[in-house]
């Protein structure tokens, strides 16, 4: 039986001044618990949930967009060999003009708690050399859609070996006049039927697998907050 767990270790910081004082609070699953080796990976689903908690009386920031930081004992590179979807292709076509088997993960779910006015959903594809792209809905208060790609940052000797940006179309910050301003953001991708190795875990180092979640937020010019938690995934040999 697989087991699912988590961890979130730390308190959320607050990397540069904030009139709204909004926090983070961010979780990070992986399923399975067991680790692969080198020789033999194990495929993995990742599943990243950020909160954004703002006071009673405070107007929410703008998400811009957000960053997960991956620390040894996980492999990303793997969905090379794996049936891909052209940007152009989902720009153009949508997620119907892209293979079925391209499909790696989606949104759990975007959008302020309390109203309906704005939640954008994702679909994550797998794109040119690998790399995860996405193509977010947005249906209210205006049918928006957009392709985003992640900057990827890969150091393999460094004590944060992958690097996820992800950066939010401008035109789903501001729609229709109306700031598109986030409490909670999900998605998970990896381990399909399709790309079981398209997340795959390669050892267990000691403490678990390390992530960083920072979430980068727009108040008004020259006030831009970068939010961070960082946290391990217990993980098994």
């Amino acid at each position: 039986m697989r087991k699912i767990l988590a961890v979130s270790v730390g308190t959320a910081a607050l990397l540069a001044p904030s009139a709204g004082a909004t926090t983070l609070s961010a979780a990070v699953k992986l399923s399975p618990s067991r680790a692969g080796t080198a020789e033999r990976p194990q495929g993995v689903k990742l599943t990243v949930k950020m909160d954004l908690n703002t006071p009673e009386g405070v107007d929410r920031p703008i998400v811009t967009g957000f960053e997960v930081w991956h620390g040894p004992g996980l492999a990303f590179d793997r969905g090379t060999g794996y049936v891909r979807c052209a940007r152009d292709t989902l720009t153009r076509l949508g997620p119907d003009g892209c293979p079925p088997e391209s499909r790696v993960g989606h949104s759990t779910g975007f959008g302020p708690e309390d109203t309906v006015e704005a939640q954008p959903r994702f679909q994550v594809f797998n794109g040119p050399g690998g790399a995860p792209m996405a193509y977010v809905t947005l249906q209210r208060p205006a049918r928006v859609r957009g392709v985003t790609v992640p900057t990827v940052v890969d150091r393999p000797r460094s004590v944060w070996p992958k690097r996820t940006r992800w950066t939010f179309p401008g035109s789903m910050r501001v729609v229709a006049g109306i700031p598109v301003t986030p409490s909670h953001l999900g998605f998970t991708y990896g381990y399909t039927k399709a790309a079981k190795l398209f997340v795959a875990s390669t050892s267990c180092p000691r403490g678990g697998w390390r992530w960083r979640v920072r979430v980068h937020t727009y108040v008004a010019p020259g006030n831009a907050p970068v939010l961070q938690q960082d946290g391990r995934v217990p993980c098994t040999r």
